[in-house]
């Protein structure tokens, strides 16, 4: 009995010898193998469209492949974990990766997607980096850094105008001159030349208006406004009672935006002016009266 007993004890230890020795030659072999990944993008540029009613939102496809240094006869999974940073609100999919030892040297896809503001400034430029760690399993618990890779993103102009004036009714006496501020706001997210046109300027010169503006042409920066003087005289002529409202009317036009090819971004406006009273050319009004009264008294007198 005592020598079967002691036979038992011996199979013990020496089958607890060789699973401990299995176990560090499994542990050992996987851990001499060293994981290597590379991260690759389909496209390192993208161009976002941040005007209104656009998302701004850029996709970047890509790659990764995963490969060991070593035997790795033992290793079951290399296991990529991805991450994706811009200085705009950014997610990448998916986050994790799983290469099998068949896959080793094959391509698994990701894609990395950055939503850039809206009216972001044409002169901004962003830069988007995917990195990431890989590991094996099992093996060591050490993350080796994969070497990150970036992509760009451009923005995309766009053109927007706005015409307003503090005044746009204005009641003058016939012949005076007035001159209206009209505000053009520069609302696109790039550099704008506009040109300031008076589609109605032939009739109102028929109508002897005389109309003229301070500046044919303007640059402004993104988001400034310049104040354009239209300067309008209305008919000289005699006139012993007129009550009339006329129309002069604007038209803005960004020619940047036409010289790139797009849609010219045009704005219509329009300026109204009330011309009421009484002219007499070379006398105002009051004076014109008073003169009138002072001939028909001397008339007057010399009759009687």
């Amino acid at each position: 009995m005592k020598n079967i007993a002691l036979r038992m004890i011996l199979l013990g230890v020496v089958l607890a010898a060789g699973i401990f020795i299995l176990t560090e030659f499994v542990s050992d072999d996987a851990e001499a193998s060293q994981p290597i990944a590379t991260i690759n993008l389909d496209v390192t540029e993208q161009e976002a469209k941040v005007g209104p009613g656009q998302t701004g939102i850029v996709r970047f496809p890509g790659t990764v492949s995963a490969d060991m240094i070593g035997p790795g006869q033992n290793v079951q999974l290399i296991v990529v974990r991805l991450q994706a940073d811009c200085g705009w609100a950014t997610t990448i999919s998916p986050t994790t990766l799983y290469f099998t030892s068949a896959e080793t040297g094959s391509l698994k896809t990701f894609e990395a997607v950055v939503r850039v503001p809206n009216f972001t400034s044409f002169q901004t430029q962003g830069q988007l980096t995917v990195s990431g760690t890989v590991q094996t399993i099992p093996g060591s618990p050490v993350l080796y850094n994969i070497q990150p890779t970036d992509g760009i993103i451009t923005i995309q102009p766009y053109y927007m105008v706005t015409v307003s004036c503090d005044e746009p009714y204005i009641e003058i006496n016939p012949g005076d001159p007035l001159v209206f501020n009209l505000k053009i706001k520069n609302d696109g997210n790039a550099q704008e030349r506009m040109k300031i046109e008076i589609p109605n300027l032939d009739k109102l010169a028929e109508e002897d208006w005389v109309v003229s503006t301070g500046a044919r042409t303007i640059m402004l920066e993104e988001g400034k406004e310049d104040i354009v003087k239209i300067s309008v005289t209305s008919p000289q002529d005699w006139t012993l009672y007129r009550n009339r409202v006329s129309k002069v009317d604007i038209k803005v036009t960004a020619e940047t935006s036409t010289e790139e090819g797009l849609s010219p971004e045009i704005q219509e406006y329009s300026l109204f002016i009330r011309d009421k009273g009484i002219y007499i050319p070379g006398f105002e009004p009051l004076f014109a009266i008073l003169a009138l009264v002072c001939v028909v008294a001397v008339f007057r007198r010399k009759r009687e």
